[in-house]
């Protein structure tokens, strides 16, 4: 069987942050693909603002936390590819 590709829409409220392990995302290669508003994504040591339009690829799997920072909805894409 081949590698699944799943794709999931986000909708991160106001000044919310939510946080992963590493063991999350262990079995997956994950972009994500920010719709509207500002996303910050913590990616171990690494700090990425995300806006509208911008897209990141994942490196190995860390510390990850999402946050929305503003008063505003955050919208973003995951692109999940399961092996």
């Amino acid at each position: 069987m081949g590698s699944v590709l799943e794709l999931v829409e986000v909708s991160l409220p106001p000044r919310v942050r939510v946080s992963y392990p590493p063991s999350a995302f262990t079995f997956q290669h994950q972009q994500i693909l920010v719709t509207s508003g500002t996303l910050v994504f913590e990616e171990g040591e690494t700090t990425h603002t995300l806006n509208a339009g911008d897209c990141l690829q994942l490196g190995p799997p860390v510390d990850c936390t999402f946050a929305n920072q503003t008063d505003d909805h955050c919208v973003y894409i995951l692109g999940l590819v399961k092996r």
